[in-house]
């Protein structure tokens, strides 16, 4: 799978006549990452109270043929995009939004961009926020918020979900497939956009992004997934969310996630290669880990889907 990715995969961009990107050069304060671009072809434009605000998100669409969900994959916001993020949400009428940040690792980046105590309201410009409802999960936490802007009547009622920062740090196939559950059983899983987002948008939330894509492909669309076809998924992602799924150790992330919702749901004929699979994929990524500690003691505990 490495040698896969390495020779396949990690090099790839999308073709020059998608990879430009003029609004992310126009608005550099609203980018989290400079080298991380967002390709104008596929970005959110923001038509909602536009002007007299400005129409740039560093946000992607993403969209995959004979797939029911559309998806926004982008940076956390930024304290002077908060307002921004929240003029999507409501623009777009979004689904549920999945916040896989790592906060022990981000703190100092992340802005905190709605109430996370049930009954908190806030104003982020002309936009209200209010926290209407908390759940708390083993390891995430589920908010149902309320999106109003001013001089509106019709609010949009949506989820949150948002890793706890104790598991952040290293997600876990079974904490992912069970957002991806949630997701699922959304009312409005049909009609509204799921908005998936890390710190940089191209490590966590493409890889979420294409664990359900190839889900999805499998058991409800009932269709083969080799790994040709993977690759092409793969790519198809990276022409829409540029830089998306950098590292090596993502990608097998992707695959251990698959490997392991297959092997749950059909254990008595696969439940054996499954755990292989994730023993060797512990294994390699003890290895990983190792080699990152010998060349810098400060990078322990690196996440495998880090951003």
């Amino acid at each position: 799978m490495k040698k896969l990715f390495n020779e396949q995969l990690a090099a790839y961009r999308a073709p020059d006549n998608l990879y430009k990107f003029v609004e992310f050069e126009k608005n550099r304060e609203k980018n989290r990452y400079l080298d991380v671009v967002c390709l104008d072809h596929s970005r959110v434009v923001l038509t909602f109270e536009s002007p007299p605000c400005t129409n740039y998100i560093h946000a992607s669409w993403v969209r995959f043929e004979k797939h029911d969900r559309v998806f926004i994959v982008t940076q956390a916001p930024l304290q002077n995009t908060i307002e921004d993020f929240w003029r999507m949400i409501f623009q777009e009428n979004c689904s549920m939004i999945i916040n896989l940040t790592n906060e022990m690792e981000d703190t100092d980046r992340l802005a905190q961009y709605f109430p996370p105590k049930p009954g908190a309201f806030t104003n982020y410009g002309r936009m209200f926020v209010n926290t209407k409802k908390m759940e708390d999960e083993v390891k995430f936490m589920v908010y149902t918020l309320e999106v109003l802007p001013d001089g509106c009547s019709n609010s949009l009622l949506l989820k949150l979900i948002q890793v706890k920062s104790s598991f952040a740090k290293s997600p876990s196939t079974t904490m992912i497939l069970r957002m991806l559950r949630i997701m699922g059983s959304t009312n409005r899983v049909a009609t509204g956009p799921v908005v998936v987002h890390c710190a940089s948008g191209v490590g966590r939330a493409s890889t979420l992004v294409l664990i359900d894509v190839i889900l999805q492909r499998l058991f409800f669309s009932q269709q083969p997934v080799d790994m040709k076809l993977v690759v092409e998924m793969f790519r198809h992602l990276r022409d829409q969310r540029a830089s998306c799924l950098q590292r090596d150790t993502q990608f097998l992330f992707v695959i251990s996630s698959v490997v392991d919702y297959i092997g749950t749901r059909f254990s008595s004929r696969y439940g054996e290669k499954r755990d292989k699979f994730k023993e060797d994929y512990q294994n390699c990524m003890g290895i990983v880990g190792a080699l990152c500690l010998h060349k810098n003691p400060s990078a322990e505990g690196k996440a495998p889907m880090s951003t």
